[in-house]
């Protein structure tokens, strides 16, 4: 059986062995990989501290770092950033969203969708509004584009995964306009497309065989 916590432990190791200038976070790592939780969480909280009394820009650096090298798929957001430093990993964000940093914007969707979803008063996909706002502000971001790409192109492949027991979850039409949409924020040679073709076909069979 897989530890479905193995990629949190090798970032906890990795941040052992972290950047110098946060030291506090590289002990809440090693504490908590030597299974010393309560150590660890003192640790957190004295790290916390320091970034509390820090500049913006350092709170971001720090906040950035962590997002790259820790923060990474496959780990457990609690393992790896514990509650006393969440709050300000996720002010850092959404700061560093308001001056159109894409990675945080891009960050904050991975890690933080609940807060995002809760920012746009959880309207229908507010996930999907919150990167078409962050593509307006930055419209040549390439890496934006394709990150609502891939969020849209997620949703449809959603809506039509019970199709073989005669079930649609969404909209066909909808969908249709959400591949569209996708269409046209992907770069030609973009893999994706091939998702975007294949779902478009599947919806069109779909809707041909309708009564």
């Amino acid at each position: 059986m897989s530890n479905w916590r193995a990629g949190s432990w090798e970032a906890l190791a990795r941040g052992q062995h972290g950047d110098p200038r946060w030291p506090a976070y590289g002990e809440y790592a090693r504490l908590r990989t030597a299974g010393l939780r309560r150590e660890a969480l003192a640790a957190a909280e004295q790290c916390a501290d320091q970034l509390a009394a820090a500049d913006a820009a350092s709170r971001w650096e720090f906040t950035a770092w962590l997002c790259r090298e820790i923060l990474v798929p496959g780990v457990t957001r609690s393992m790896v950033l514990p509650h006393s430093l969440e709050g300000i990993v996720l002010a850092a964000l959404w700061e560093a969203h308001d001056r159109r940093e894409a990675c945080a914007t891009a960050w904050l969707v991975q890690w933080f969708p609940v807060e995002v979803m809760a920012h746009l008063d959880y309207t229908t996909d507010a996930i999907g509004e919150f990167l078409r706002r962050a593509v307006v502000a930055q419209p040549m971001d390439g890496s934006l584009r394709s990150l609502l790409a891939e969020h849209l192109v997620a949703w449809v492949r959603q809506d039509t995964a019970d199709l073989a027991n005669g079930r649609y979850a969404g909209d066909p039409s909808a969908d249709l306009q959400r591949l569209t949409e996708a269409d046209t924020l992907l770069d030609a040679g973009s893999p994706v497309r091939v998702d975007v073709e294949r779902l478009r076909r599947t919806i069109s069979d779909w809707i041909s065989r309708l009564p």
